[in-house]
């Protein structure tokens, strides 16, 4: 398991998502189970990374599911539930879009049957949605803390710089 993340995260809510990937990756045998934030900043991942990029996999996922969702909208269509799958000549992809906060991305071998990887995704996302409120709490109160921070710092340097 790695965590790594710019957004804020207290501990408790990094132990509550790595419980849910965790337990997501023990009931669907998954090489991997990876969560993202919606810009494709990795958050957590669990299990065998040896041979893919955690981090490539994460944007690319989270553009995936951007894209998909965009395309939706543009054409009138409904979401499609949130759910994509990808298959590969190995491995398989479940793609999951979190309340547009987070991306859960389940990799799974071809021969394990992806109804029961869809069936407990769709647990894990609904037990991380109360999760991504509250990421998504903390990232307004952090920008709005950054954002008071930068503008007095701004400007006592421009008051200083045009007092010379």
């Amino acid at each position: 398991m790695r965590m790594r993340t710019n957004a804020p995260l207290s501990a408790e809510l990094t132990e509550q998502i790595n419980h849910i990937l965790g337990n997501l990756r023990d009931l669907t045998k998954a090489q991997c189970v990876i969560l993202a934030d919606a810009s494709g900043q990795l958050i957590s991942v669990q299990g065998q990374t040896q041979e893919i990029d955690p981090v490539l996999i994460a944007v690319l996922a989270a553009a995936d599911v951007m894209a998909t969702t965009e395309l939706i909208r543009q054409i009138g269509g409904r979401d499609p539930g949130g759910a994509l799958f990808r298959r590969g000549k190995r491995v398989n992809l479940y793609l999951f879009d979190v309340a547009s906060s987070f991306v859960l991305i389940i990799i799974f071998q071809t021969n394990t049957l992806a109804g029961l990887v869809h069936t407990f995704g769709k647990r894990a996302v609904n037990r991380l949605r109360p999760l991504a409120a509250e990421f998504e709490r903390r990232i307004e109160k952090s920008a709005t803390i950054t954002d008071a921070t930068f503008g007095t710092s701004l400007a006592e340097e421009m008051d200083r710089a045009f007092e010379r």
